[in-house]
Formats: C-alpha cells, structure tokens, sequence
C-alpha cells in the first residue's frame, strides 16, 4: 500500500488527545495524523489520502456518529474505528449500521488493541479499494469488448479494402479514444525494404509511396517483426522515425500493432492521449488489427474472384458471339435491358448483379448445339428445334462446375420458362420461375423481336411494346412487363435501332405468345 492510502486520522475536539493517540500510532508504523474536530477531517478525507478514521464518539456540533456516516457516504473506502467512554447497544447497533469496525474504551485506552483495529481497518480499505479497482477495470473490458465487437461488426461490412482500412482507423481511434490514427499496407521489395502501398488515416498521404528500411521507423519494425509497439513517450523510443511514424497528436503516448495475415504486410498506430495505453488495450487493438486483417484478405479474395467471374464472363460472350453470328451483340442487349428492369425492381445491389451476369451467360448453353445450328440462315427443322430448347439445361450444366456461377443457374436454366406454365425446360408456372429467370426472359424477348435475323425482319419497338402487352399474363409476369414498359416509355429512346426502325412493323416476325 502506498503512503498516501494508509494515512490515518485521528479525530477528536480535544487537540492534546487525538496527538497523543496519533503519535502512538505514528511509533507503531502508521502514518497517522491528528484532526482537531469534524469540519477538518471532512477536508482532509477529500483530499483521498485518508485510509483510516478513527473518531471519538462524543463530540460538539457533529458526533462521532454522524461524521463516520459522513465519511463513508462521501468516501466508502475510509475504515472507522470509535473511541468513546460512553458505549452502550443503542450507540453500538448505530455504529454496525454506520459500518462502524470497531469501538474501543476511550479511558483506558488499549494501544495493542487499537494497533490490531487499524491494520485490520486498513486491510478492509485496501480490499474495499482493490475490489472498486477490478470492478472499474471489469467495466472497462466490457466496455472495450463492446466497442471491439461493433467495430468488428462494421470491419464486416466493408466492402473495398480501402474502405476497410479506413473503418479500421476510426474504429481504433474510437476504441481506445486516441487523438490519432494510422495504417498501412506495404510490400517488401528485393533489398528487403518496405514500401507504402495502401495508407489510411492522419496524414496517411505523406506516407503513401515511401520507402523505409527495415528498421526506419516504429511502423515498418512492428510490420516486419509483426510485435507490437508500446511506448507513453512515442518520441524517445529508439525506433521512432518522424519521417514514417509523426501523427498530428498533442499526448505522447503510441500503440503500434502489426496487420499480418498471408501475404499482407502492414501495421497499425494509435497514438496521443493523456495517459499511456495498457497491456490490455494492448491486446484490445492487436484483436482489432486481426479482424482488420482478415477483413482486408477477405476483400482481396473476394477482388480477385471478381476479376476472374468478370473476365471469365467476357471471354464467354465473346466466344458466343463469334459462334452465333446472327445474335451478335444479342447477350450484351439482355443484360443491358434485364439492369433497366432490375433497378424499376429496386433489388439490391447483389441480386442486380447477379441476375446481370445471368443475362450475358443466358444462352451459354448454345455452344453445345453445333455451330450448324448457331450458323443457320433458315428456319430451323423440328429435330433441330427441340435441340434447341435444350440449350438453357446445357447452359447450366457448362456453369456448374464454377462455384462463383452458381447463383448464376437457376436463372440460366428457366429463362425460357412462361408465367402460364407452358415454357420449357420444366414447365414453372407464375412464381415458380425465378424473379431473375423472369426478367431475363422478358429482356430476351423484347431484344428478339427488335433484332433482325436471316429468316425474319425486326420489329419495331411500338410492335415489340403491343406484343409485350398482349402476352402479359400468359409469357410474361405482369408486374415486371408493366415495370419494363414503363421504363421504355421513359428511356426507350436511349435503346432504339435505327435498322429496326426502318423495318415494318407488319412484317411477318410470329408472337411470342
């Protein structure tokens, strides 16, 4: 126990005995001290110093009593212990209720006694301050797992890794309330330096394309080392390099945490507050820093599988319109007008997309027909045709083996189902089909009917839209045919084709009802 929390007052209106009393103790090891009267131990119990009160029981103004209740109202650490000559159980049941540990004969003053009651009261006033300094340190580590576990929520739902790295910042700022923040993503290059390829935070510019040594600076060591930094005095650590760790912040104190998981590189600094970060929050932004991190690699896998659906994607159009070359353009078109009806929907981001690639894949099942099919410049022959209507069951079946394409199938394979059940392959009725088979078949439709082939001319779009609206209910879902034509009605002028145009609208093109 410090010096300042085992001080012990000795109360009393009478100066001579209260020196007397606290002089003995002073002989016996306390650091005691002498209060003339109550108004003066009320003082100096708030100076937070007092572990001990020990209080005559009869004074003038305010007794004994009443000042330990006092006391222990304001201060519920301090220990008291009664000296009186005046004792009986109406006084001794108070003093139980007022936590009052002990009454000692003022008169006959046993100084062993009263030597045992002080360390035993301040053995309890250490306990009492110990327990209200785990409970205080207990609601501090709830109340950082709660601020851990929202920022790890909000790490989740970041989608870019530059927008990770900076909900990254903000959530260690507001965890630990830092006036600053930092981080870093580097690579090593051949000499084994660290350069800065991605920074987020204060003064993250003035850092972004650096190149440090392996040594330069608290971040590049904790980013190499992968151990974390922590110092109350940032500028005298013998690491600390202005060039890669100065952060606008009034405090010294700095925590650097690194960003490692396979293949990143990288560290993250909190730095300035009025008191150094403990082991504890230590161990807090280290937890942070591997959601981050997780977070960061996820996203990068994610981009990567994104480019490969992307240019996968591509490359398969390309290959169906090099084999269809009637159709050319056709796929491109269907995403086109599938993107116009999905917004009308007002799906989210993530079904819109989904149900984009689907369109530019739609047909990908016509690759297994033979390019003496794809090539044909004549109405097909019967056998021909039911080889057709094969195509949407090859087209899911070529995507399956791809796992990124299977939300992809369900809408590949029943694009040519109809709202009355009479659509192939299996025969869906209403919403059975999938909302995106759906779309996809209305946009396949109406792109169709507009686009001239060897056998047939285009149809314009007022003849399109009419034929639209006659198979509404019986081809189409009625809500997304309502919602499509609407949405021609508004930007169908952005879609039109001159050559379909120019076309008549009486040639014969057959309904798709």
């Amino acid at each position: 126990m410090s010096d300042e929390k085992t001080r012990v007052m000795v109360v009393d209106d009478e100066p001579g005995f209260s020196t007397l009393v606290a002089t003995a103790l002073s002989d016996r090891g306390f650091q005691a001290v002498a209060v003339n009267g109550p108004e003066p131990a009320i003082e100096l119990a708030r100076s937070g110093s007092v572990g001990v009160a020990v209080i005559d029981l009869v004074m003038p103004g305010m007794g004994g009593l009443e000042l330990a209740a006092h006391l222990r109202g304001e201060h519920p650490e301090i220990e008291v212990v009664i000296l009186t000559g005046h004792a009986n159980l109406e006084t001794a049941v108070e003093g139980i209720r007022q936590g009052v540990l002990e009454y000692i004969d003022k008169h006959a003053l046993d100084l062993d006694r009263l030597e045992r009651a002080v360390r035993a009261a301040l053995t309890r006033a250490e306990l009492r301050r110990e327990n209200r300094r785990l409970l205080a340190q207990l609601r501090e580590s709830n109340r950082l797992l709660r601020r851990l576990n929202e920022s790890s929520a909000q790490l989740a739902a970041a989608g870019h890794p530059d927008q990770l790295l900076g909900t990254l910042v903000r959530s260690a700022k507001s965890l630990l309330g830092a006036e600053s923040a930092r981080a870093v993503l580097m690579e090593r290059n051949a000499l084994g330096d660290l350069t800065v390829r991605v920074a987020a935070g204060d003064e993250a510019e003035a850092v972004l394309g650096a190149h440090f040594g392996r040594e330069d600076g608290i971040t590049t060591l904790v980013a190499d080392t992968g151990v974390a930094v922590r110092t109350p005095e940032r500028q005298q650590h013998p690491a600390y390099s202005p060039r890669c760790d100065r952060l606008p912040a009034a405090w010294p104190p700095l925590l650097c945490v690194p960003l490692s998981r396979r293949g990143l590189l990288g560290a993250l600094t909190v730095a300035g507050r009025s008191h150094p970060f403990s082991v504890e929050e230590e161990h807090m932004l280290v937890a942070l820093a591997r959601v981050g991190g997780i977070g960061i690699e996820n996203t990068r896998n994610h981009e990567h599988s994104q480019n490969f659906f992307i240019h996968a994607t591509e490359m398969l159009v390309t290959l169906i319109d090099a084999q269809d070359v009637h159709r050319t353009g056709h796929a491109r078109a269907v995403a086109a007008l599938s993107d116009m009806i999905t917004r009308r929907l007002g799906l989210p981001e993530e079904d819109r997309r989904t149900v984009h690639y689907a369109a530019l894949l739609h047909d990908i099942g016509m690759l297994g027909l033979g390019p003496h099919i794809l090539a044909s410049d004549r109405v097909l022959g019967a056998d021909e045709g039911e080889l057709m209507r094969r195509h949407p069951v090859l087209g899911a079946e070529i995507l399956r083996p791809i796992s990124l394409w299977e939300g992809l199938l369900p809408i590949v394979r029943s694009h040519h189902e109809r709202w009355d059940g009479k659509g192939y392959p299996a025969g869906l009725k209403g919403e059975e089909i999938p909302l995106g088979a759906r779309v996809v078949g209305l946009a396949e439709a109406f792109d169709t009917m507009t686009r001239p082939s060897p056998w047939r001319a285009a149809r314009t779009f007022e003849a399109a839209k009419a034929e639209i609206e006659a198979c509404t209910g019986t081809q189409f879902d009625p809500t997304i045919a309502r919602l499509f034509l609407a949405e021609l009605r508004e930007h169908g002028h952005l879609l039109r084709r001159p050559s379909a145009e120019a076309s008549s609208a009486t040639t014969p093109a057959g309904s798709p009802c």
